[in-house]
């Protein structure tokens, strides 16, 4: 419920604050809008008050609805982040959603298509599949809803007393059901438990089809309806009744009724669901009419029968019985009927008791095995030629439906059955060039439809609608990967019904589609893929990501070898001979310690909760298994707290200073006992991490005190974590990129980690640059740029949209005013992303140096270093980067007066930094070199370096300070200044006597 008091203050308020939280908006559905003060973060945030007050009893029913909430996550989920109290009121928050509830959208008069009812189902039900036992109601008061049918379930906390406190699987299945009668005919009483009446009252209502009425009952476990004993099977069979699949058992009612002597009812599928078909009989008649009538949309056809042949029961599969009862009368299926049945996506078997398409006349108005036959007559004939599509010949390619987008789909989606037939068609064929060229056609064909004015809308439902979609998932794979390479993968059946299901699985192709990069390679990854297929096809929906992720990290294979940045590294070939283990990493077997520690709840992360993008984060450690289970069950983190795995690592001073080798087989229980370095903690933190189902890296850079490394890891849900980042000007760390093996910035890493990439919109971005690529192949640059503009619009935060756009604006020649117009957007977007900003500033002024205007281009790189050394003096790896870039501008414009004191000023401003001085002086040196200025650059790199750097400090100061000398000295020596070189040598080998003095201390004293 709303609260007045609070609604009347937040109106007559431009602000209105709680505990943490600026109160944005009171919604209609009860939530409160807000942002959080300490890091602007959006929330939903909803009051309860209790009656009675704060008391004990309302506290424990409080934290028995929050611990039923906590039973379901995943994707869909509102998960509960934060409660606390205030004055006489409970309060929770959940992730930001725009959606209203249901309950809301159905009092504004919101009405909802049974197909839309379903759809909502079926999200909801997807989300559920995970949960190992009840989540609580599934009401209108807790579904929301947004205008692009996103769902979001949200926890029901104090919402429903009258709730059962052990909601089971069957009662949320039994809810589900009823949430879609709501939501269809909006007259159910969902609270009450025992309306068997009512329910199969509407079950039958002639808008639910066939296959959703028997789906809906056993959800309700009502009409003889064996329940569902899983969220799998149910999804399963929800998504079956959705594609159109119809499969008739033995034990399902009778298709029809008869009455003796006047009509025979026949069961005909031709692209959607259809109603009886009754056959006119007169009984002395030398003719018959047949009428056959569709539910949606209405067609009827009529057709002259001649009159009856009687023919031998044994003819009629299924009825070896003799005819029963009189006036013998048979009917056989109307022309192509399988035909039919295919192009509508269904696979029709009848009960043994129903073959063909009528029955025998029964006075008792039953149906039993026919037991005649009817042969249509010609007029049957030319109607089924002109409803039926083209039959291809054998062989033939089947043909792509044509996409008309509209959002009215027959039961049975017959474009999509199409889809299918014609991906089958390529499988079994190997026509995956000409099916490619098919898709690229159909795809840029209804982009086209309509005119202008409609294509911003074709453009959202190619992308929304199911058919359309696969269509361009497959295209982008195909465009992913050469055609060919699908031809040579192994002929045998079990790889081709892995292709089949692939190709024909919408969230499958898509989400590879999504995932594959060019530096995959796309033949191993479908083999990888389709070994964890086939070895695990119950499991193949639930962890689709997971073997996915395994298939683009071991395309290349993964050593067994400890190894990061080569600071702790084991042969493979001598790891092999100490632990007669295997020298790669099965990709099978890693695969299956996932999914079986998943199952058995050993992970810190349920893997329903990481998409495949996080995933390579995880099942990429360079270990045998056995490391793996040794992690689970030794140490014993939280997710957040896992930084802590780092520090618990004691640091060994011999092994980084005295170079002693502590270990015997480099395993994780050797580092734990003996200690180590930071490469060695860092190690441990991020595989430990990764056997326990958390997303880790190791980061690897340098500062003032020489290398270093430390851990990062997904801490929560939407956030990244660090440990072992000491305050050493480490400007930017480094890490590899398991799947496509380039070497990634700490910094870059936000990206690729943030949370809206979990958001919707995330996907349905990528999804405007997939269909941008098909237009701009097809020679439709405006429809290219209209997918550009919508990609950029719906996330506006998504870097590569971005660079495609500003792409398109350079091929289609725009305005330096068009461009830089979109440069300050992009700048504002991106704002809090310094390594972005200043690729931006890189782009900026690439482009106006190659539209021939370098003073401005040096103008804007002058004002872009200035910008960053104001704004983030830390960042100096992006400052340098512009130091760099703008000497390079200046000495291109013969101004090397200005490039020398470009140079001179990086000196005065980043010269303290010794990263950052070893960088800008061999740098400095080898432009002067070229100028012949090389004396008097060096005499400035020396005095910078007598200014800032002293030979003195602990171990790993004296080692940068040795190592900035090193190049000062080989400097000299190539300007053939001896006697500075001489002086400097000097120094160095006093400084040499220092540190080993220093690492024989340490082994000594190792831990000090």
């Amino acid at each position: 419920m709303m609260d007045p008091a609070l609604d009347h203050r937040m109106s007559n308020r431009s602000s209105l604050t709680l505990a943490d939280f600026e109160l944005l908006a009171l919604r209609s559905d009860g939530f409160y809008e807000t942002r959080r003060k300490s890091d602007q973060k959006l929330l939903l945030l909803r009051k309860i008050t209790p009656k009675g007050g704060l008391s004990e009893p309302a506290r424990l029913r409080f934290q028995r609805d929050l611990a039923r909430a906590g039973a379901a996550c995943g994707a869909g989920v509102l998960e509960v982040v934060l409660t606390f109290e205030d004055e006489d009121a409970f309060y929770f928050g959940l992730p930001f959603f725009e959606g209203r509830t249901v309950a809301v959208q159905i009092a504004r008069g919101r009405e909802f298509r049974f197909s839309e009812a379903w759809d909502i189902a079926l999200k909801i039900a997807r989300t559920l599949r995970g949960q190992k036992g009840g989540c609580g109601p599934i009401l209108p008061a807790n579904v929301l809803l947004d205008d692009r049918h996103e769902v979001r379930l949200a926890p029901d906390i104090g919402g429903s007393p009258e709730t059962p406190s052990e909601p089971t699987v069957a009662s949320d299945m039994r809810q589900l059901a009823l949430f879609v009668g709501c939501l269809a005919f909006g007259d159910l009483a969902l609270t009450e438990p025992d309306e068997v009446r009512p329910l199969d009252e509407w079950t039958m209502r002639w808008e639910v089809p066939g296959p959703c009425r028997a789906v809906l009952r056993r959800m309700l476990a009502s009409g003889g309806y064996s329940p569902f004993q899983t969220w799998d099977a149910c999804v399963r069979e929800m998504e079956h009744a959705r594609n159109g699949r119809v499969v008739a058992r033995k034990s399902m009612p009778v298709l029809g009724r008869v009455l003796v002597g006047t009509t025979v009812v026949a069961v005909i599928a031709a692209g959607g669901l259809w109603r009886r078909s009754v056959v006119n009989v007169p009984k002395s008649a030398e003719s018959a009419q047949v009428g056959v009538t569709q539910a949606k949309p209405g067609i009827a056809t009529k057709a002259e029968v001649p009159p009856a042949t009687p023919v031998a029961a044994p003819a009629i599969a299924g009825n070896p019985k003799a005819p029963i009862g009189s006036a013998p009368l048979t009917a056989s299926p109307p022309p192509h009927a399988a035909d039919v049945a295919d192009a509508a996506g269904g696979k029709i078997e009848l009960p043994d008791k129903v073959q063909g398409a009528a029955g025998k006349i029964d006075q008792g108005g039953g149906m039993d095995a026919a037991a005649v036959q009817m042969q249509p007559g010609p007029a049957v004939k030319t109607v089924a030629a002109k409803a039926l599509p083209h039959r291809p010949k054998e062989g033939e390619y089947p043909g792509l439906p044509k996409l008309t987008l509209s959002s009215s789909t027959p039961f049975g989606d017959p474009d999509f059955a199409q889809l299918v037939s014609a991906t089958q068609w390529a499988v079994g064929h190997g026509g995956w060039q000409h099916h490619r060229d098919a898709l690229d056609k159909a795809l840029a064909s209804a982009a086209s439809l309509g005119n202008w004015t409609d294509h911003p809308g074709n453009l959202e439902r190619i992308l929304t609608l199911k058919t359309s979609s696969m269509m361009l998932s497959q295209d982008t794979v195909l465009h992913e990967m050469d055609p060919a390479v699908l031809g040579r993968l192994p002929k045998d059946q079990e790889t081709k019904d892995f292709i089949a299901w692939l190709f024909t699985d919408p969230r499958a192709i898509a989400l590879l589609a999504e995932t594959l990069k060019p530096q995959d390679k796309p033949q191993r990854v479908l083999e990888i893929w389709r070994d964890c297929w086939n070895s695990d096809r119950e499991g193949a929906e639930n962890y689709m990501a997971l073997a996915l992720a395994v298939a683009v990290d071991f395309d290349d294979p993964i050593a067994i070898t400890p190894g990061f940045y080569g600071m702790k590294s084991v042969s493979a070939s001598e790891e092999t001979e100490k632990s007669s283990g295997p020298a790669n990493v099965d990709p099978l077997a890693r695969y299956r310690f996932y999914r079986d520690s998943d199952v058995h709840g050993a992970l810190k992360v349920p893997l329903r909760d990481l998409e495949p993008y996080e995933l390579v984060w995880v099942v990429d450690a360079p270990v045998p298994e056995s490391e793996l289970v040794w992690a689970q069950r030794n140490v014993h983190l939280s997710r957040g707290d896992w930084g802590q795995a780092y520090s618990s690592i004691r640091y060994r001073m011999d092994d980084a200073a005295g170079g002693v080798e502590i270990y015997d087989y480099y395993t994780l229980a050797e580092i734990k006992e003996r200690g180590g370095v930071c490469s060695d903690q860092a190690y441990f933190a991020a595989i430990t991490a990764k056997a326990n189902g958390i997303p880790a890296m190791v980061i690897g850079g340098e500062g003032d005190r020489g290398a270093h490394a430390w851990v990062q890891w997904e801490s929560s849900h939407g956030g990244w974590s660090e440990a072992g980042r000491y305050a050493d000007n480490y400007a930017a760390g480094t890490t590899d990129n398991p799947q496509t093996h380039l070497t990634v910035k700490e910094q870059e890493l936000l990206e690729f980690t943030a949370p809206q990439r979990r958001s919707d919109g995330w996907a349905m971005t990528e999804r405007y640059l997939q269909l941008s690529t098909v237009l701009a192949r097809a020679s439709q640059p405006e429809l290219a740029r209209l997918a550009l503009d919508a990609a950029v619009q719906v996330t506006p935060r998504y870097l590569e949209a971005w660079n495609r756009l500003l792409d398109a604006l350079v091929a289609a020649k725009a305005s330096t005013a068009d461009w830089e117009s979109q440069i300050a957007r992009m700048r504002v977007e991106f704002q809090k992303y310094p390594d972005i900003i200043q690729a931006i500033n890189q782009r900026e002024t690439a482009y106006l140096a190659t539209s021939g205007d370098a003073h401005a281009a040096l103008v804007a790189v002058e004002r872009q270093s200035d910008r960053f050394l104001r704004k983030d003096p830390s960042r100096t790896d992006l400052i340098l980067d512009d130091v760099f870039q703008e000497a390079d501008l200046a000495t291109e414009a013969g101004d090397t007066e200005k490039a020398g004191k470009i140079f001179h000023d990086a000196l005065r401003d980043k010269g303290q930094e010794a990263v950052a001085f070893k960088a800008i002086a061999q740098r400095y040196y080898d432009w002067a070199q070229k100028q012949n200025q090389g004396a008097q650059a060096l005499h400035d790199i020396d005095l910078t370096f007598e200014r800032n750097f002293k030979p003195d400090g602990d171990y790993f100061e004296l080692t940068a300070y040795h190592d900035s000398l090193a190049i000062v000295i080989d400097m000299y020596k190539k300007e053939g200044i001896e006697a500075d070189a001489d002086r400097l040598e000097r120094v160095s080998e006093r400084v040499e006597v220092r540190l080993k003095y220093l690492s024989e201390q340490a082994q000594r004293n190792p831990t000090n």
